[in-house]
């Protein structure tokens, strides 16, 4: 790992609980910024990213990122995660400021992002997890209580 630091940085995107934005970039130059921190070429994926969260007009590419409603901050801190087109992706509470249809959505994108990636995610939804886990680790207090698929959580422990 130590050898190809660079590397490693350059595959991994990370979007935290809450959104951290340069409230002065515009919504484009937010995106090129974090693919050019990953050494990409500033553009690589943008367009994909931008037209997935229903951002790619002129107009909302233009937008200082200080004008977005929370749902809109939300969509663009996910897609700083996937800029520079990471390949190990952390996503802590990802559906937060959400609105159902948006969080659907995006369900279903990275539903088909996790094909080619890997993904880690933390959530209180177990309707979230149910749509989008493989595998499930239940953390209590920093340890680890139960594992498994959901549904053989479910077998397990309840439906709820």
């Amino acid at each position: 790992i130590a050898d190809n630091i660079d590397l490693i940085r350059s595959q991994i995107g990370y979007c935290p609980q809450h959104d951290i934005l340069f409230n002065y970039l515009t919504v484009q130059e937010q995106l090129e910024f974090y693919s050019k921190a990953k050494g990409c070429a500033g553009d690589e994926n943008i367009d994909e990213l931008l037209k997935i969260m229903s951002m790619d007009s002129k107009e909302d590419r233009n937008k200082l990122c200080k004008r977005l409603s929370g749902g809109m901050k939300r969509k663009i801190s996910i897609a700083c995660a996937f800029a520079g087109n990471a390949k190990i992706i952390f996503l802590d509470e990802p559906t937060s400021s959400l609105d159902p249809s948006s969080r659907r959505s995006l369900w279903n994108w990275l539903k088909q992002m996790k094909i080619s990636r890997t993904i880690l995610l933390t959530s209180h939804f177990m309707d979230e997890v149910d749509e989008l886990c493989d595998s499930l680790y239940i953390i209590d207090s920093g340890r680890i209580k139960a594992q498994g698929t959901p549904m053989k959580l479910k077998e397990q422990y309840g439906s709820g």
